[in-house]
């Protein structure tokens, strides 16, 4: 079953977006947040009239990963160093496993800066304001455009 499954017959799709998790629906009365997987379902709507604003919201990188990743670098280096000045060899094997640990903090760094639409409002916007955030993963162009719709629409 698809989201169309759950759109009423009086209702008009207006448009709709697909980010990395989830499926948005515009419709001329309530904004729908979708997904489906592992014969599962997930909906959550809300009223259009809920709706005040729309705020583009973008984080900056983490510093707390960056310093992980500085750390665990700093770590594993000293961690070879003494395996290959022969202080403890069995290390050597060791320090290569933990080599992936820098590169994971790195790569979550790097990462870490985010973008999202935020639907501001009323009732369940303000009980849950993360739960109607818009990610930007995906068409960009095609979630920009869905926001517009709805920017018309309040």
């Amino acid at each position: 079953m698809g989201v169309e499954q759950h759109i009423t017959s009086d209702e008009e799709v207006l448009d709709y977006c697909t980010t990395d998790y989830w499926a948005w629906v515009c419709t001329d009365e309530r904004i729908i947040k979708y997904r489906s997987n592992n014969n599962r379902e997930q909906l959550d709507d809300i009223s259009i009239d809920e709706i005040t604003g729309i705020s583009l919201t973008n984080t900056d990188k983490s510093e707390t990963l960056l310093g992980y990743s500085i750390l665990t670098t700093i770590g594993t280096v000293l961690l070879a160093s003494f395996a290959l000045i022969n202080i403890a060899p069995p290390i050597s094997f060791l320090s290569l496993g933990v080599a992936i640990v820098p590169y994971w903090f790195y790569k979550r760094w790097k990462r870490s800066a985010e973008s999202y639409f935020e639907l501001r409002g009323t009732g369940l916007i303000q009980q849950e304001p993360e739960k109607w955030r818009i990610q930007s993963g995906g068409n960009r162009d095609e979630v920009r455009s869905f926001v517009k719709t709805i920017r018309e629409q309040i």
